[in-house]
């Protein structure tokens, strides 16, 4: 929960803060070009090459975990573009990128609060959640989601007994989790329909 260096402790805060900026630039009135996603692709896989050059880590967030998240924040970016224009692609990326760090971990939290853990760790990684709320607010999700969710859930439940019960696994297990988990989360957003006003929010449409 807590890092063991200040720095650790800044970079921990910017990562659990930011969900706050893309939420209000999701609803705010800065336009966003849709050419600056060619500058947002460059600059991630640039920074993706110069954390798998350097080793760059801080605390526990290693370098392979570090690239993962540039890695998956791109690859749902680029997703979701398909069906939003940029601003809100970027704005929903990082967000539900953010809320799979909780969700493809839900049944290990679940067995965490059964098991008796402590209740700052708790409700610290209940943070993980504030997008939720905000996406529940905006867009009217279709009726099938719940169940695309669930086998989101269901999936981390195989691996979670693979992993502690039946000792199964290997280094590419847990990655594989978080992606098949953060697709289908995608793939949840990506379907849903706005519920604010057409121009607070850009969905292309094709013709």
């Amino acid at each position: 929960m807590f890092q063991e260096s200040f720095g650790g402790f800044v970079f921990q805060a910017g990562v659990m803060l930011q969900p706050l900026l893309w939420m209000w630039l999701h609803g705010s009135r800065v336009n966003l070009p849709e050419s600056l996603k060619y500058v947002f692709y460059v600059a991630a896989e640039f920074a993706v090459f110069m954390v798998w050059v350097t080793g760059f880590n801080m605390g526990f967030y290693t370098t392979t975990l570090i690239i993962q998240y540039c890695v998956f924040t791109l690859l749902t970016v680029y997703l979701l573009n398909v069906r939003y224009c940029f601003k809100e692609a970027l704005c929903l990326g990082f967000l539900v990128v953010f809320l799979n760090s909780y969700y493809w971990e839900f049944p290990m939290h679940f067995a965490a609060v059964l098991s008796g853990e402590p209740v700052v760790n708790i409700v610290f990684q209940l943070w993980r959640l504030a997008p939720l709320p905000f996406l529940l607010s905006r867009y009217r999700f279709a009726p099938g989601a719940r169940y695309v969710v669930e086998a989101g859930v269901g999936v981390s439940g195989v691996v979670m007994v693979a992993r502690y019960f039946l000792r199964l696994g290997g280094w590419w297990l847990l990655p594989l989790n978080r992606l098949v988990c953060l697709l289908l989360l995608v793939k949840v957003v990506a379907e849903a329909g706005p519920k604010l006003r057409a121009k607070q929010i850009c969905i292309k449409v094709y013709t």
